[in-house]
């Protein structure tokens, strides 16, 4: 299966040292839908920063068809 977004070693360090992230390895397949759930001050931020922005799904036709 193809993925949507993949991250590999994706790191965050403020200056003075401070490590947001470290090395996260993330592949998350089309068509899924990728929930972020962790505690706070988990690098939530960062890590939300430095993914690429998302792009609305292409329209699908739907309708309902009765007889």
């Amino acid at each position: 299966m193809d993925e949507a977004l993949v991250t590999l070693g994706l790191r965050k360090t403020f200056r003075g040292g401070r490590v947001a992230l470290r090395g996260l390895d993330l592949a998350v397949p089309t068509g899924c839908v990728f929930g972020h759930l962790v505690p706070d001050g988990a690098g939530e931020t960062p890590t939300t920063g430095r993914l690429p922005p998302a792009r609305p799904a292409p329209p699908r036709r739907s309708g309902l068809t009765m007889s």
